[in-house]
């Protein structure tokens, strides 16, 4: 009896099998595709997604960029530029060097006995000379007050020793060069102090030591108005 009711259940389910064979092969179907394709779908939603968030931040820092360039224009940035260049350069230019330390004579007022020559200095961020110099109190002091671009080059010193006695002078002149790291994906933005402080350094330099704001006004102007030492490494 219980082989018979067995039977008869398996005939059944065959039946049902039979008579139902598409619902189910759709259904196998159906779970095939969303075990295969869910997930692919899903992996190229995430990527879009992602893909779009990075176009969108470009997008932002394009449009950052070209304000702040905008800004920038709007305050002479061009001429700007040509002047830090100038001061600070970013490949040495030995020649202007000269020119640095003979300016020390013309903006501070102080006697420059002798400097090395720049060309002895090992290549590196600076250049250095080496300086001897008479100069009074008031010299003095105003040197170490306003010596870093007064003479047209950025400069820093360096074992520096002054006898108020005999006025005699002598330091380590260090000519600095900078070579900025800058790529694509460098962010910018406007800093009017930067651009104040500039204003200032073209101010001073104007009282200072006009003939240099004069000679730098535009690259392509030559000029042969230096001043110049009969030796200057005597």
């Amino acid at each position: 009896m219980s082989l018979l009711k067995k039977n008869t259940g398996n005939i059944f389910i065959i039946i049902m099998l039979q008579k139902h064979i598409v619902y189910i092969g759709g259904l196998l179907l159906f779970a095939f595709l969303i075990i295969s394709f869910i997930p692919l779908q899903l992996k190229e939603y995430v990527e879009a997604q992602s893909n779009l968030k990075v176009l969108d931040d470009n997008l932002n820092q394009l449009t950052i960029k070209r304000s702040t360039i905008f800004q920038y224009n709007k305050h002479n940035i061009d001429d700007q530029l040509a002047l830090i260049n100038t001061i600070l350069p970013t490949t040495e230019d030995k020649f202007t060097i000269f020119n640095a330390a003979d300016n020390l004579q013309f903006v501070y007022g102080m006697f420059v006995d002798k400097y090395s020559s720049p060309y002895g200095s090992m290549p590196g961020a600076f250049v250095s000379v080496a300086v001897m110099a008479q100069a009074d109190e008031v010299q003095f002091m105003d040197f170490l007050k306003n010596y870093h671009y007064l003479t047209g080059r950025f400069m820093t010193i360096n074992n520096i020793i002054y006898i108020p006695s005999s006025k005699s002078l002598s330091f380590t002149a260090e000519f600095h060069i900078y070579k900025p790291n800058v790529s694509s994906e460098t962010s910018i933005s406007f800093k009017r102090k930067i651009l104040e402080d500039v204003e200032m350094i073209r101010k001073t330099l104007s009282e200072r030591n006009p003939f240099f704001m004069k000679a730098s006004v535009k690259d392509d102007d030559v000029s042969t108005e230096y001043t110049t030492k009969t030796n200057p490494f005597r």
